[in-house]
């Protein structure tokens, strides 16, 4: 009998080939739960009338086994462990285990099979939403905060870059963040520069006044979906295409824009976006992503952007949104990839309010050890009570690849969770890599759980096991 802390899945046992000498059963689990299941979850008890002499596995479901020898009528009690990245079954879905048994006359009625999830009841938390929560702040003691005063947590998915993946922001996609990941959040990532031409500053005004207008029909959507949306002016490498966001002491090279006319066209674009939204309580405003490097030259030893030459930028489009009156929630990106929060520490932005830091990591490169470069940023952050959002984190390693990393991810959301600092996962797309959260033959307006890749998996099952509030560890 399963105990409190499992739940019972549905098995059923098949004869799959025989001779006179043995019998081989397929057994197949069928995920009953509400929300996608870890196949490292399950637990099996298999009792038969006769001897198990050896297992199989099916070819798709990347299960290892020990080889068991039992005699007849033993139970054994048998788990799995994933090859590689997690075998994650999506709700209505199944997979086939098999044995062989050394007697050539069984029939299904010689074995039995049950098998349990350690998955509580199944059930997923209900997040919170902008209909039940409302505005949102930033309290005195650096957290996030409901209309009610109260601590709250938003989880989600950032979409990957919205001219390339955009198709995936639509209504479809909306209902399914709550329903497949227990999500209340979705980032609209739009890029700003790009080697391909397609960021908003690579575009002729009436391009980019197009592109505002499909990104303000995007946040409607989440927002008619009772969703909590981040607008996310997604810097990242335009200093590779002669872009400098930033004054900076050591900038050389070919300047295409310089720092005065990128700093215009992101006020433009806020001011607008705040005009637009200012009133609505779900709508968050990220004025920059990840500014790193301060030249063209992005090879070894390019100088870095630190926080010094960035925060003045920062505070002038941060003004430029209140002066709108919208109070809604900035983000703002911090040096090194969003990993250098240190320095705001030594330096925050003062008399504005509601302003939060960005923090992005990626689970198998970054590490939720102390004494790993990140984490100590993250602990530095706790520490000092910063007001911190992880807008961007993956599941793999930072390049995107190299399979998942699902202890290292959970290690890193049970400490966001303790502190009750917000993320994001990168990213909700069907790009052919590791960290994106959809299998890349997901269509945009009919993928559901059955259509994860191992990440997108991997991020369902733990959002869904989150505890419902938790202890708050920060120092304050």
């Amino acid at each position: 009998m399963p105990s409190k802390n499992t739940t019972q899945l549905e098995t059923s046992v098949e004869v799959a080939n025989q001779n006179e000498n043995w019998t081989l059963f397929e057994v197949t689990v069928t995920n009953t739960l509400s929300t996608p299941l870890d196949a490292e979850d399950c637990t099996l008890e298999v009792t038969a009338d006769a001897a198990i002499i050896q297992d199989f596995k099916s070819a798709w479901v990347e299960l290892d086994m020990e080889v068991y020898a039992a005699t007849a009528g033993t139970t054994l009690t048998i788990t799995l462990e994933a090859e590689e990245d997690p075998v994650i079954i999506a709700p209505g879905d199944s997979f086939v285990i098999g044995f062989d048994f050394d007697q050539g006359d069984l029939t299904e009625e010689d074995l039995t099979c049950t098998a349990t999830a350690d998955q509580g009841a199944g059930e997923s938390p209900v997040p919170d939403t902008p209909s039940t929560r409302g505005a949102l702040f930033v309290g005195t003691d650096g957290r996030l905060k409901g209309e009610d005063g109260d601590d709250i947590l938003l989880l989600g998915m950032s979409s990957h870059g919205y001219t390339w993946y955009g198709e995936f922001l639509n209504p479809h996609s909306m209902e399914q963040i709550p329903s497949v990941f227990s999500g209340n959040l979705v980032r609209v990532a739009m890029y700003t520069a790009t080697e391909d031409d397609t960021g908003y500053l690579d575009f002729a005004p009436t391009g980019q006044a197009n592109l505002r207008e499909e990104i303000k029909t995007r946040v409607q959507e989440a927002i008619d979906a009772d969703l909590y949306v981040i607008i996310d002016w997604h810097l990242l490498y335009d200093f590779t295409y002669g872009v400098q966001p930033f004054p900076s002491r050591d900038f050389s090279g070919t300047v295409e824009m310089d720092p005065e006319e990128w700093k215009a066209h992101a006020i433009g674009f806020f001011e607008e976006m705040a005009r637009t939204f200012g009133e609505s309580p779900n709508v968050l405003f990220e004025i920059f992503n990840e500014p790193n490097y301060s030249t063209p030259d992005n090879s070894s030893g390019a100088p870095l952007y630190t926080w010094e030459d960035m925060k003045g930028t920062a505070e002038e489009i941060i003004d430029a949104i209140r002066e709108t009156g919208a109070q809604n929630v900035i983000l703002v990106g911090t040096p090194e990839w969003c990993q250098r929060l240190d320095q705001v520490v030594d330096s925050p932005i003062e008399d504005r309010e509601n302003i939060m830091y960005n923090l992005h990591f990626y689970a198998k490169e970054h590490l939720p050890e102390p004494g790993q470069h990140v984490f100590n940023m993250f602990q530095t952050a706790m520490d000092d009570a910063l007001p911190v959002f992880v807008t961007e984190f993956g599941t793999t390693m930072a390049d995107g690849g190299q399979g998942v990393g699902k202890a290292e991810t959970e290690g890193w959301l049970s400490a966001l969770n303790d502190n009750n600092v917000s993320y994001a996962n990168w990213s909700l797309s069907n790009k052919d890599e590791d960290s994106a959260a959809l299998a890349t033959s997901a269509e945009p307006d009919t993928w559901g759980a059955g259509d994860l890749s191992p990440s997108g998996g991997t991020i369902a099952e733990l959002y869904a096991a989150r505890p419902s509030g938790g202890v708050i560890k920060r120092a304050v």
